[in-house]
């Protein structure tokens, strides 16, 4: 594997590049393009594109970690990163347990508990006042 100098995330951070060098940020937009229309050709999904998969390599940028690649139109792997995941596949991995109704309903029955008991408070402090 090619030795990096830093990657995407650490280029970002460290170099303070955002709006003072446009042609670098262009040349980076570029070499990561070049790199995902040449797994494309190949009918390859990276799988794992994130900040830190990406590298600097005698000056240009590397998409690394191919680990999670697939053909296109296989199955995606288990390896993923959740900051990272399209909208469409975070919906899925992430999918909440109960649905919207579900938790409303028990939303519900909590309050209605929660003014019985504060009725029932309310009837013992006349009581014993």
């Amino acid at each position: 594997m090619m030795q990096g100098s830093r990657n995407l995330d650490e280029i970002t951070r460290y170099e303070g590049m955002a709006g003072r060098n446009e042609g670098m940020i262009w040349q980076f937009g570029c070499d990561l393009g070049g790199a995902i229309d040449h797994l494309h050709t190949h009918r390859t999904i990276h799988g794992d594109i994130k900040p830190r998969n990406i590298i600097r390599a005698k000056g240009d940028l590397k998409l690394i970690d191919l680990d999670a690649a697939v053909e296109e139109g296989g199955s995606l792997t288990e390896k993923f990163s959740g900051a990272f995941l399209p909208p469409s596949i975070a919906r899925e991995k992430f999918k909440p347990k109960e649905t919207l109704e579900e938790v409303d309903k028990a939303w519900r029955k909590l309050r209605k508990e929660r003014d019985l008991l504060e009725e029932k408070e309310d009837t013992e402090e006349e009581f014993s006042g």
